[in-house]
C-alpha cells in the first residue's frame, strides 16, 4: 500500500520545513510528498525546493487551500492520501501506525487520529491536551456537533476522494 503526503501552503516559510522534516522522521517512509504552493509571495516555494528530489513541488496562482488539496490529489500516484497542513507536524509513527490499522481493515477508506494542539504567541508555545477521536461508531453524530479530527490527520484512500471530487473550493 503505496502513500502519498499532499501539503497545501500558502506563505508558510515559517514553518514548512519542519513540517517536512516531520514528514521525513516517519517510521514508514511515505512514496511521494506533494507540496502544492498557492501563490505565496514568501520563501516558502525555495525552502520546499530545498527538500528536493524527496519533495516534488508544485506552484499555482492562489485559489485557496481546498483547491491546493484537490490538486495535490489529482498529481498523486499512491493508493493512500495523507494531509497535512504546512504549521503541522506528525509523530514518527503516524503512517506506521494508520497502516497497521488499515492492515487490520481492508474495506476501509478513511482512518484519522486524535491530535494535540500546539499555540504559539510571540515566543511563548503552549502544548494541548490530546483531542481523542470518537470510536467510529459515533463518529457520524460527532461530526454533526463538532469537527473531532483534522485533515492532518487523515489518510484516506485516494480512489475515494476522486470519486467525491475531493474538498468543496
Amino acid at each position: 500500500m503505496s502513500i502519498s503526503v499532499v501539503i497545501p501552503t500558502y506563505n508558510g516559510s515559517r514553518f514548512i520545513a519542519e513540517t517536512l522534516e516531520s514528514v521525513f522522521a516517519q517510521t514508514l517512509q511515505p512514496d511521494e510528498v506533494l507540496v502544492i504552493d498557492d501563490g505565496s509571495t514568501d520563501d516558502t516555494v525555495a525552502i520546499a525546493e530545498s527538500f528536493t528530489p524527496r519533495v516534488l513541488v508544485f506552484r499555482r496562482s492562489n485559489q485557496r487551500q481546498a483547491a491546493a488539496r484537490n490538486f495535490g490529489i489529482q498529481q498523486a500516484t499512491s493508493e493512500w492520501i495523507a494531509l497535512l497542513d504546512q504549521d503541522d507536524l506528525w509523530v514518527p509513527n503516524k503512517l506506521e501506525r494508520q497502516m497497521e490499522e488499515l492492515a487490520h481493515h481492508p474495506d476501509a477508506d478513511i482512518c484519522y487520529t486524535g491530535f494535540v494542539a500546539i499555540k504559539q504567541k510571540g515566543s511563548t508555545v503552549t502544548i494541548g491536551n490530546v483531542v481523542e477521536v470518537p470510536p467510529a461508531k459515533d463518529i457520524r453524530m460527532s461530526l454533526f456537533k463538532n469537527v473531532t479530527f483534522i485533515p492532518s490527520s487523515v489518510l484516506m484512500r485516494r480512489s475515494t476522494l476522486l470519486t467525491v471530487n475531493g474538498f468543496d473550493p
